[in-house]
C-alpha cells in the first residue's frame, strides 16, 4: 500500500511539469492535449497490468489475509 502511495504522489508531482513540456512543443494545444491524454491512458493500463501481475505473482498475501478472517470467531 505504500508503494502505491508513493508511486501515486510521484505522478502527482511529475504529471504537471511534463504536460508543460509536452504542450510546449506541440504544433497546436489540441494535438498537445491529445498527446497528453495517451500518454495518461498509458500509464493507466500499464499500472493496471503491474497490478494484476503482483497480484497473480505473491498471492500469498492475500490468501494469508482470507485465511485470518476465516480463522477468527465472529
Amino acid at each position: 500500500m505504500g508503494l502505491l502511495t508513493a508511486v501515486f504522489a510521484i505522478g502527482q508531482i511529475m504529471g504537471p511539469p511534463a504536460v508543460g513540456l509536452i504542450l510546449k512543443h506541440a504544433v497546436n494545444v489540441d494535438a498537445g492535449f491529445d498527446l497528453v491524454l495517451a500518454v495518461a491512458s498509458l500509464a493507466l493500463v500499464i499500472g493496471a497490468a503491474i497490478y494484476v501481475a503482483m497480484n497473480l505473482l505473491f498471492p500469498s498475501e492475500r490468501n494469508v489475509r482470507t485465511e485470518i478472517r476465516s480463522v477468527r470467531p465472529t
